[in-house]
């Protein structure tokens, strides 16, 4: 083995040790290197740093890094497996991918990292995310979710996508929220230093409509990590749904600050609609126009928009091509939408078509 590799197992170690956290059971499994390649390891290790970042552009770079650790070992199951995550994060609510176009990458990917290695956790983790996210196969998903846990029961990134990104989103989406909540509890333990994780329970108890707490979580989520997108929305969710515009509308403009990303936009240009602001909305969705030239925007991000200024019509329009692209934000379609609107046929035509229990 590589001197390298010894080195980076013995600071995982020490790191543990000093944490006191059974953060992946043996260290060898902590590490999930599977490759003897020191070149294709460094890539791995790159594309894992960038996928971490969560924006479009990171992901992107992600996907050249894993790629690049292919060319050095083909046999690389773990660097398919990241593939298949990047392309999902692309094709989900952050991404900037076309689902048809993403998702079919995604599995391609994940299918190739089983082949090679099937008892590879991430790897179910990331079929799973094809079973839900595009499939919107509750049960296919949940089955990998389980599976991929099994295989790799204390491992943190998997219980991060599992409980953040895959089963605690999926039990959300199904309505079981006691479960979700202890999932992402569980994932919040295990990767204590990950905004993902950290910003998980916060999710879960903003859709189970104790915002005041999820509040609490999401701020302390900033604390551990203040670059992860999604912190600042569902702070913006959780002061709109107390009523507290103002305030809803300042996290939103941060978040805008900070990533000027199309989801961003999209709820700014919202909460300006509910506000009254209807210039500034038009402004907003200006903006979102301009950028659909440059990359794939999902007609979701413009519903909310014609939602906020109260133009039904129009929002019907966005939210069923939305619909027809497979977005994945209607998996949350019945978590956290406005109340104003579940009781339009449209909303609950599309409900029932994409078949939540």
């Amino acid at each position: 083995m590589s001197d390298i590799f010894v080195l980076q197992d013995q600071i995982a170690d020490e790191v543990s040790s000093a944490l006191k956290l059974k953060l992946a059971g043996e260290p060898k499994k902590r590490a999930a290197r599977h490759t003897e390649n020191t070149e294709a390891y460094q890539h791995y290790l790159k594309g894992r740093f960038f996928f971490y970042k969560s924006t479009p552009d990171n992901a992107r770079k992600a996907i050249d890094f894993y790629q690049q650790a292919l060319t050095k070992d083909p046999n690389y199951a773990l660097a398919y497996s990241g593939i298949a995550d990047s392309y999902t994060f692309l094709g989900g609510p952050f991404g900037a991918l076309r689902p048809a176009e993403a998702f079919p990458s995604a599995r391609t990917a994940a299918e190739k990292a089983l082949a090679l290695d099937s008892s590879l956790s991430e790897a179910h983790t990331s079929l799973a995310m094809c079973a839900f996210f595009f499939d919107w196969d509750w049960a296919g998903a949940e089955r990998e979710f389980r599976r991929s846990i099994e295989l790799s029961p204390d491992n943190a990134m998997a219980h991060r996508n599992y409980a953040y990104r895959n089963y605690a989103y999926l039990l959300v989406a199904i309505g079981r929220l006691e479960d979700a909540l202890r999932e992402a509890q569980r994932a919040a333990e295990l990767d204590p230093l990950s905004g993902a994780s950290a910003f998980s329970p916060g999710y879960v108890l903003y859709c189970s409509r104790r915002y005041d707490e999820a509040i609490a979580v999401f701020k302390k989520a900033l604390e551990v990590d203040s670059s992860y997108p999604p912190t600042y929305s569902f702070i913006a969710w959780a002061y709109r749904a107390k009523g507290q515009l103002a305030e809803a509308i300042a996290w939103a403009e941060a978040l805008v600050g900070k990533f000027a990303l199309a989801p961003p936009l999209a709820l700014r240009g919202m909460l300006y609609g509910l506000g009254g602001r209807h210039s500034d909305a038009m402004h907003v969705m200006e903006e979102l126009k301009k950028l659909s030239r440059e990359q794939y925007v999902s007609p979701w991000q413009f519903s909310l928009i014609h939602l906020g200024m109260g133009d039904l019509e129009a929002w019907r329009k966005a939210v069923w091509k939305a619909y027809e692209d497979r977005s994945v934000n209607l998996l949350f379609f019945k978590a956290y939408y406005l109340d104003t609107i579940k009781s339009d046929p449209v909303f609950q035509d599309i409900a029932r078509r994409v078949g939540f229990p």
